[in-house]
């Protein structure tokens, strides 16, 4: 099965700007990258080749990349869901 990569934006209160986050399924951080706009932060997060290599790097033999939009509903991203809980149970570790 190949392994996804799950990326997003949101609204950075205070700001016009979005942040945009890719995040693997094994719950590692990929990349970050704050955008002007939805449209551009799907550019910045999926087609820019600095991204395509840190995504490749972590996931050598291959991945699927998926863009899920701005704010997504988590609770309907199961999938995503266990990457952040994974995520966060490793941000807690000493």
């Amino acid at each position: 099965m190949t392994p996804k990569i799950y990326a997003f934006c949101y609204v950075m209160e205070g700001w016009d700007d979005l942040a945009g986050f890719a995040l693997a399924e094994d719950g590692t951080g990929l990349a970050e990258h704050i955008s002007s706009d939805e449209q551009w932060s799907q550019y910045d997060m999926t087609a820019t080749p600095a991204k395509r290599e840190a995504y490749a790097k972590h996931y050598p033999d291959g991945y699927e990349l998926i863009w899920l939009g701005c704010e997504p509903d988590i609770e309907q991203h199961a999938e995503l869901k266990a990457a952040l809980k994974l995520n966060q149970q490793d941000e807690a570790q000493p």
